[in-house]
């Protein structure tokens, strides 16, 4: 499988694919590397939006016990989600 080196970086580290032209070329017995690698960026975008749109949606009632756990999740995704860009390139 062929994809940019950039989504491959503990591949690329470990010298397990070929790196040509910017690609990295992944064999069969690595795909889960890059399935988790875009299942991970995929999950911190997702818990972000929803971090966010639960903030502003909480009630009133609920707000004192969601408001910390909410702001948690925000706070734990944001960094993640700047670190697998940062990894990335982007």
């Amino acid at each position: 499988m062929q994809v940019p080196f950039e989504r491959v970086p503990d591949l690329v580290a470990m010298r397990k694919v070929l790196v040509l032209r910017g690609d990295a070329y992944v064999p069969k017995e690595f795909l889960v590397s890059v399935l988790v690698a875009t299942f991970r960026a995929r999950l911190a975008t997702a818990l972000i939006v929803c971090a966010g749109r639960c903030a502003t949606q909480v009630d009133a009632q609920e707000s004192d016990r969601l408001a910390p756990i909410i702001a948690s999740l925000s706070t734990r995704c944001a960094v993640t989600w700047r670190c697998v860009h940062l990894a990335r390139g982007l």
